[in-house]
C-alpha cells in the first residue's frame, strides 16, 4: 500500500498536493516531518499485512470544522464537507446532518468540544472526528481514509469480558469470558485479517482488560509532555501485568475498531496520562481507519453488542450507540475516529431499550418485603422462600443480562411467576391454618410504620350498602410497603393491601 502513498517532509508540499486532490486521484500525500519517522514504519506495514486495496472517494460531511489554528489549512480542501464553520456557528447546522471535526489531540478539549458535541447528539447531527497526536498522525489518520482493503471483508470479531452466546447467524467470531483464558488471545488478534473488530473490557486511556491479555500502547519514543504515567513510564518499574501477554494496538490489522472500555479517548483538558500512553492515539498510528471510542465512563454491554454487530456497516453506528445507552447514561460517551465509507448508509431506526415491565418489578419488590421488612423472623419459611427467589433473580435483572426484546422479558417474566406461585400457595395455606402466624400481622406492622397521606381520603360505598372511608398510608422507611386501607362505619369491616 506504501506505493500508493507518497511520505514527504515538506508541509508546504503536502499542503499544496493535499488540496490538489481530485476524485480519480491515483496517490496520496502523506506528511511525515524528521520526528514522526516512527510512522514511515507503520505506512510499510499497512502494505506489508493488506496487498488488496483500492482507493476512493472518502465520505463528504454537511459541515466542517476546524479546531486547531495549526492545520487549518485542511480548510481550503473541499473534498471533507460542503461547508465550513466556525467553533461559534455549530448552532446553526440542520439536524440530521453530518459534521467532520479536524484538529489535534491539545485542542480537543471539553471547554471547547462538549457543547458541541451535545448539540450533535441532541439534534441527529452524525460527528465523524479527524483527531490526531500532531500533524504527521493526523495526515496519516487522513490518507487511512481513501483506502478500502478488499481482503478484510468479511471477518469480524468480539473479544468481550462477558459470558456471550455464539450466534453463529451473526457471522462473527465471538469470544466471551470464557474463551479469554481458553485461547491465546494475543495470536488470535494479531494472526488475523479484521475487518471490524470489538474489544469491551475494562481499562482506562493507557490499556483496556481481557482477562491476563492487555490491549496497551506500552513504551513508545514520543517525547514525554507531562509527568504522570502509568506504571511502565517510570524508571526501573514494569508493565502491571504479564507483559508477554500484552498485545500493541497499533499492531492490530483492522479496518473499524471499536474499544468498549471507559476512559480511552478522554477530552485533553480530562486526561489523566501523558498522551503517548494513550491507547487510542496509538491506534490511530497503526494500522486501523476507523475507531469507535470513549470519552469518559460508558456502559456498554450485551444490547450495545448486539447493535453493533448488527448495524456495523451504518455510517452513524457512533450515535445509535449513544442512543441504546440513554436509557442508563446521562452523557454523551462514545465518539467515531475517522470517516464511514461513502458507500455507508445514515441508519434511521429507532433505538429501543427494554427495561423490567412493571409488573416484574411489583412481583421482586413484593418477594423482597418478606425477608427485608423483618416483619418475619428469619427461621419463617416464608423468609427463606423469598430470599431464595429474590437472590436467583436480582442479579438476571442487570441491564444488559436478559436480552433487549419485549419477548425476552416475557418469557423472564413468567419463568418468576413459576417460582413465585409455590410461594404464594404456601403464604395462604399458613394463614388458613395459623391464625396467629406473623403473617396475619400485615396490616398493624405496616400501618403503624407509615404516616396518613390526608388528601388520600375519599369516601366510597361499601358491600353492605354503608359509607366507607378510603385511604393510603405512606411507610416512614424505604423498606416498608404503601398500604391501601378501607373502613366501614356500618359492618366494622376493615381491609389492608399494598398500593400498587
Amino acid at each position: 500500500m506504501s506505493e500508493k502513498f507518497t511520505v514527504l517532509k515538506s508541509l508546504e508540499t503536502y499542503i499544496t498536493l493535499f488540496n490538489n486532490i481530485t476524485s480519480n486521484h491515483l496517490e496520496i500525500p502523506v506528511y511525515i516531518d524528521d520526528d514522526r519517522r516512527d510512522l514511515t514504519e507503520n505506512i510499510k506495514l499497512s502494505y506489508e499485512k493488506s496487498l488488496n486495496y483500492s482507493i476512493l472517494p472518502i465520505y463528504k460531511s454537511d459541515y466542517g470544522l476546524v479546531i486547531s489554528d495549526s492545520v487549518n489549512y485542511y480548510e481550503k480542501s473541499s473534498i471533507f464537507c460542503n461547508k465550513w464553520i466556525q467553533l461559534n456557528q455549530y448552532a446553526c447546522m440542520n439536524s440530521e446532518t453530518s459534521l467532520v471535526i479536524i484538529g489535534l489531540y491539545k485542542d480537543f478539549t471539553q471547554k471547547k468540544m462538549l457543547n458541541i458535541i451535545s448539540y450533535c447528539q441532541k439534534n441527529s447531527i452524525q460527528i465523524n472526528l479527524l483527531i490526531a497526536r500532531d500533524k504527521s498522525s493526523l495526515s496519516w489518520l487522513i490518507a487511512k481514509q481513501f483506502i478500502q482493503r478488499e481482503d478484510i471483508k468479511t471477518r469480524k470479531g468480539v473479544f468481550s469480558l462477558l459470558n456471550l452466546n455464539k450466534d453463529t447467524s451473526k457471522n462473527w467470531q465471538i469470544f466471551g469470558a470464557r474463551d479469554l483464558d481458553k485461547y491465546d488471545i494475543k495470536d488470535i488478534l494479531l494472526r488475523n485479517k479484521w475487518s471490524n473488530l470489538i474489544l469491551h473490557g475494562h481499562g482506562k486511556e493507557d490499556h483496556l482488560n481481557l482477562n491476563d491479555f492487555t490491549l496497551s500502547s506500552l513504551k513508545n519514543n514520543l517525547k514525554e509532555t507531562v509527568p504522570f504515567a502509568p506504571a511502565i513510564g517510570h524508571k526501573n518499574q514494569s508493565f502491571f501485568k504479564d507483559i508477554s501477554k500484552a498485545i500493541l494496538i497499533k499492531k492490530i490489522n483492522v479496518d473499524k475498531l471499536y474499544i468498549l472500555s471507559c476512559n480511552n479517548f478522554p477530552f485533553f483538558d480530562s486526561k489523566l496520562y501523558d498522551p503517548k500512553y494513550n491507547i487510542v492515539l496509538d491506534a490511530i498510528e497503526g494500522l486501523t481507519q476507523r475507531i469507535v471510542a470513549s470519552l469518559s465512563v460508558q456502559s456498554a454491554d450485551t444490547p450495545e453488542l448486539s447493535l453493533i454487530m448488527d448495524n456495523y456497516n451504518c455510517s452513524n453506528i457512533a450515535s445509535k450507540l449513544n442512543d441504546s445507552l440513554s436509557d442508563i447514561s446521562p452523557m454523551v460517551s462514545i465518539v467515531q475516529i475517522g470517516l464511514p465509507r461513502a458507500s455507508e448508509e445514515v441508519s434511521k431506526s429507532e433505538i429501543k431499550t427494554y427495561r423490567l415491565p412493571e409488573n416484574t418489578r411489583n412481583i421482586l419488590s413484593r418477594i423482597s418485603f418478606y425477608f427485608s421488612s423483618m416483619m418475619l423472623n428469619e427461621n419463617h419459611s416464608i423468609y427463606k422462600m423469598s430470599k431464595k427467589i429474590f437472590s436467583d433473580y436480582i442479579y438476571n435483572i442487570n441491564r444488559g443480562k436478559i436480552k433487549n426484546t419485549p419477548m425476552d422479558f416475557k418469557n423472564f417474566e413468567q419463568e418468576l411467576v413459576n417460582r413465585i406461585n409455590p410461594l404464594s400457595n404456601k403464604i395462604a395455606e399458613i394463614m388458613f391454618l395459623n391464625p396467629n402466624d406473623d403473617l396475619h400481622n400485615f396490616d398493624n406492622f405496616n400501618t403503624y410504620r407509615s404516616v396518613l397521606v390526608k388528601d388520600s381520603i375519599e369516601l366510597k360505598e361499601c358491600v353492605c350498602g354503608g359509607r366507607l372511608t378510603s385511604c393510603m398510608y405512606k411507610p416512614e422507611i424505604s423498606t416498608g410497603v404503601p398500604i391501601e386501607s378501607s373502613y366501614c362505619y356500618r359492618c366494622g369491616d376493615k381491609s389492608a393491601k399494598r398500593y400498587i
